[in-house]
């Protein structure tokens, strides 16, 4: 729901910056990327307003302050705003006002608050409006930014993590992972640190800008589109958050995770930390039919062997959740192609392709993942 209500806004502003246009719906949904009928669902799902109709209010409102605050032609307003024409923009004034511009001109009225601009807030979408102690929100927060982990590590565990660590407001973090940014916001909002995200999504960077702004920690965090290997830094980072973020073919995780190592290395200072984000296997010998599907899986004492190898000591960890683990299985990584897959499944129930991707990820869950794998955030330092 936070993406929803993010993208809401972004609507919202697109609309009130092109008021003098009679933009289609087609024209609204693709600055989000959806289907015109998805936005307008979701649209007035969370604005309590259909598209059309703010759309009119936000007209309306724009030429009423021309009418109030200017002296042009009625017509001319008219015609800056939309309107077909004078009798147009007349007929809306009548319903709203009881009285045509020109007379309102001579005997203006407050313009009535459902003109306001929509500003969506957050604290009410997930409490629905209702009062909440500070605790409550808290936890609301957390399970908001949760949505947007690509992992099954929890905010309550990266906490933990950013605690032993020792981050504070002098600590620069860079972030090599995929996502959202959300780790660095949680420890800037926690601890007070400052870094760079490097994020190959162009819609998951957006996103995330929006996400760090609204959190007010978009002076501390920077988030880049770039390709993490070539993405180039002169700055030396305190800690650098890295993942293979592949799959690894079998007897080949030394060499992938030394590859990505390296790659951390290049901005980490001297005495610096790898935080590195990788999965494990449960059991000895999990079954194929997972490794096919995820890759080498490596239990936790061959992996922790493999940092050694590398010169690497584990200093701290934070491990994955069974919410999270829950909420991965129902929505794949917060909002991405599973996800999408559900939502297209809902407007085309009958497209047997879809379906089967679906039925075989959630086997793949259910069957495999769930009972045989792990995930954790791993804290790493050359002593």
């Amino acid at each position: 729901m936070l993406e929803w209500i993010y993208a809401v806004q972004k609507l919202v502003d697109f609309i009130d910056n092109n008021t003098e246009k009679n933009l289609s719906l087609e024209e609204i949904s693709r600055q989000v990327g959806y289907s015109p009928y998805y936005c307008s669902v979701q649209f007035h799902r969370i604005a309590g307003t259909t598209i059309k109709s703010y759309m009119a209010k936000r007209r309306l409102y724009m030429a009423t302050v021309a009418v109030h605050d200017t002296d042009k032609r009625i017509i001319d307003i008219a015609l800056d705003y939309g309107y077909f024409g004078q009798n147009s923009l007349t007929r809306a004034f009548k319903d709203a006002y009881g009285c045509t511009p020109a007379a309102y001109r001579k005997n203006p009225v407050p313009i009535p608050i459902s003109m306001s601009k929509i500003y969506i807030s957050l604290e009410n979408q997930i409490t629905g409006g209702h009062k909440m102690s500070n605790t409550y929100l808290m936890e609301l927060k957390k399970i908001d930014d949760n949505k947007h982990l690509i992992g099954m590590v929890s905010v309550d565990e990266i906490l933990r993590f950013g605690y032993e660590a020792g981050l504070n407001e002098n600590s620069k973090v860079l972030d090599l992972t995929y996502g959202y940014g959300t780790i660095l916001k949680v420890w800037s909002e926690a601890f007070g640190i400052s870094g760079v995200v490097v994020e190959s999504s162009q819609r998951f960077a957006e996103i995330g800008r929006e996400r760090i702004k609204k959190a007010g920690v978009d002076d501390k965090i920077k988030i880049v589109h770039d390709d993490k290997n070539t993405y180039k830094d002169a700055e030396k980072y305190d800690l650098v958050v890295c993942s293979v973020g592949q799959q690894i073919p079998s007897n080949e995780s030394l060499e992938y995770i030394k590859s990505c190592f390296s790659l951390g290395e290049r901005f980490l200072k001297d005495g610096g930390m790898l935080a590195y984000i990788g999965t494990y296997s449960k059991i000895p010998n999990p079954p194929q039919e997972l490794i096919d599907f995820e890759g080498e899986l490596l239990q936790l004492s061959e992996l922790n062997n493999i940092f050694r190898e590398l010169g690497y000591y584990l200093i701290c960890m934070a491990g994955d959740t069974d919410a999270m683990w829950e909420h991965y299985a129902v929505n794949g990584f917060a909002n991405s192609l599973e996800q999408f897959e559900k939502i297209k499944l809902k407007e085309n129930p009958n497209d047997k392709e879809l379906q089967q991707s679906i039925d075989h990820w959630n086997r793949m869950y259910f069957d495999y993942r769930r009972p045989y794998q792990r995930q954790a955030l791993f804290g790493l330092v050359k002593l």
